[in-house]
């Protein structure tokens, strides 16, 4: 006999994967065959979550190594929550959706049924050239337009520090400040 698990996305349930499993192999062997078959790079050690009829955890595999399907499988339709990429937050529902006879010209796990493609497992590290250089160009006009408004900014402060200079001389000079002199306008030449 033979397990049947169907693995689909926690965010796409239209990609799924369905696999035929021993009940004398490992957690480890499970979780390398579900890695090839979403095509991740493997590096993630995985990790297998039990879990009750909606979801919601209950107990971690311990040792995938060590840890045999057939201790872990505790009634029929069993689920488990499976991070393929702890990094990434890539979590699979994997459930149990029936049992087979063993072929013994087979080789398990088996998988069986592929349905939708699988999403890249580090999309943020997939960035064409042009696309990077573009985000460059963008950078470096940001920086451009930053720096910019700074001078500017400084500039006018610059202006404004001149003309304080200014009316104070011309207050001490003359005793006036900008109230008294309302009202009367510039000399204009002639």
């Amino acid at each position: 006999m033979v397990y049947k698990f169907r693995l689909t996305f926690e965010d796409d349930a239209d990609v799924s994967r369905t696999f035929e499993i021993k009940p004398s192999n490992n957690f480890l062997e499970f979780h390398e065959a579900i890695q090839a078959a979403i095509g991740f790079d493997g590096t993630f050690a995985g990790v297998f979550i039990l879990s009750d009829d909606t979801w919601r955890k209950k107990k971690s595999i311990p040792n995938l190594e060590k840890t045999l399907l057939k201790n872990a499988v505790f009634e029929p339709y069993q689920k488990f929550i499976y991070l393929a990429d702890e990094d990434q937050d890539w979590v699979l529902y994997c459930e149990m959706i029936g049992f087979s006879e063993t072929v013994a010209s087979e080789t398990y796990p088996k998988l069986i049924k592929s349905k939708g493609f699988a999403p890249k497992q580090r999309p943020s590290a997939i960035i064409e050239d042009e696309e990077s250089a573009d985000m460059d160009d963008l950078a470096a006009m940001l920086m451009k337009n930053t720096l910019s408004a700074l001078d500017t900014k400084e500039e006018e402060e610059e202006d404004k520090s001149e003309e304080s200079e200014k009316k104070s001389i011309f207050d001490e000079e003359y005793g006036t400040n900008k109230e008294d002199l309302e009202g009367f306008s510039e000399p204009t030449d002639m």
